[in-house]
């Protein structure tokens, strides 16, 4: 009943590249340059999506996560762009768009967070490509003077290495301690759906961006002192890049509880006193 249709197919995953997972239900468009003509999908579950029926072209292909539902690319909505080119019939293009909240200004400090005095967690208000490089940071203290940076860790790799190692640790004193008793679920019956088998998002290769980062010094904070942290180079997802400039100070440790009773007098707990009442007055007896 007529010519047959285009046998070429444009599918891939959306994935959030931030959380590093496929963005269910992402929204995608397929742009045929030159005439502008546009095909539309909608992602599964997981993140996959395919664009059947396109013909041998050029295409710009947008991924993106609609939140409000207008099916458009809103300024602040997470979205991909690549360009693709669909040849010979039949031809399947796969893709992965890495999909991001696109920001024209560099990355900047939201916070800097001491932890000892050997240890400063660093955050910022965009996810960026890289910053485990020592060089990118520069820290001085009130007199200009110098502090070495060490080591630059994301924060997720510091995390998961501290919360390993207290598992470890937790694990050694449950060692004599029975396993849980894992009860086998029944089979699907006949005609029942597997609701025990979830499709899972599909997950992202490789490291995800840095959104904060753990900074090893090599000489310690003083108490009470006043530093500036600064950094040069660090470039968020479209490659901006500025020159951020924090100063904070090094806190006093709480003063424990043991040494503020053993600056107390002996004896005192720490109880309110109340006065002693007044001596009464002694009773004369009357005169002869």
């Amino acid at each position: 009943t007529g010519s047959s249709y285009p046998e070429g197919h444009i599918g891939g995953i959306v994935y959030d590249w931030l959380r590093g997972r496929g963005i269910a239900l992402a929204f995608v468009e397929a742009v045929r340059r030159p005439d502008s003509t546009i095909f539309v999908a909608q992602a599964d579950s997981t993140g996959r999506f395919d664009i059947p029926f396109v013909n041998a072209a050029t295409y710009v292909v947008y991924g993106y996560l609609d939140a409000n539902g207008n099916r458009g690319r809103d300024p602040r909505e997470p979205y991909d762009s690549t360009i693709v080119t669909v040849a010979a019939q039949p031809d399947t293009t796969t893709l992965a768009l890495r999909a991001f909240v696109h920001d024209t200004i560099g990355p900047g400090f939201t916070g800097v967070e001491v932890r000892d005095s050997l240890t400063i967690r660093v955050s910022f208000d965009q996810p960026l490509l890289a910053a485990t490089d020592t060089a990118f940071f520069r820290l001085l203290t009130s007199d200009s003077a110098s502090v070495p940076v060490a080591r630059v860790i994301p924060s997720d790799v510091y995390d998961k290495a501290a919360a390993d190692s207290a598992a470890r640790a937790d694990s050694i004193k449950r060692r004599d301690s029975l396993p849980p008793t894992r009860v086998p679920l029944p089979p699907p019956r006949a005609g029942q759906p597997d609701t025990t088998r979830r499709v899972e998002p599909a997950i992202l290769p490789g490291p995800l961006p840095v959104q904060s980062v753990i900074l090893k010094l090599g000489a310690p904070l003083k108490i009470g002192a006043s530093y500036r942290l600064s950094a040069q180079g660090l470039r968020n997802l479209l490659g901006k890049s500025r020159t951020p400039t924090r100063v904070f100070l090094m806190p006093r440790p709480p003063r424990p509880l043991a040494d503020s009773l053993r600056q107390r007098a002996p004896g005192d707990t720490g109880a309110i006193r109340r006065p002693p009442p007044p001596a009464a007055s002694p009773v004369r007896p009357p005169p002869r």
